[in-house]
């Protein structure tokens, strides 16, 4: 997501706080207009370039195949919207149910509120 705001001129993402990152995230969520640049305009390394891979290949695949996308580490409400977004904006066309692991002490404590923020978004609620 942070080589596709800078890429759009937003900014970094990852510098952002929480509130604004679930901000941007819910109005493209509902925005018509495409949102991942082409690869070459898209400075972009490796791991980034396979991330978008692999969602557009999600994209091309029949509903019947896809189940849940696993985030590892999640910790905010913000990290399951990036991955909705992906999804919906890559063309996933029945894009999958998120489910966040949260695999640490701290965030296993922060993850009701963590799930409260995240159905409390209605771009979330929506989709």
């Amino acid at each position: 997501i942070d080589a596709i705001t800078r890429a759009l001129g937003l900014g970094r993402y990852l510098e952002w706080d929480e509130e604004a990152r679930i901000a941007w995230l819910s109005a493209e969520l509902v925005s018509p207009r495409p949102l991942i640049p082409d690869a070459g305009t898209l400075a972009a390394d490796e791991r980034v370039k396979e991330v978008l891979a692999t969602f557009a290949l999600l994209a091309t695949l029949p509903p019947e195949c896809l189940g849940a996308y696993c985030i590892s580490m999640a910790r905010s409400a913000s990290d399951v919207l990036a991955v909705r977004l992906l999804q919906v904006k890559s063309g996933v066309k029945s894009p999958m149910r998120v489910a966040p692991l949260f695999e640490t002490r701290e965030d296993l404590q922060n993850a009701p509120r963590v799930v409260a923020r995240l159905f409390s978004v209605a771009a979330y609620k929506g989709a």
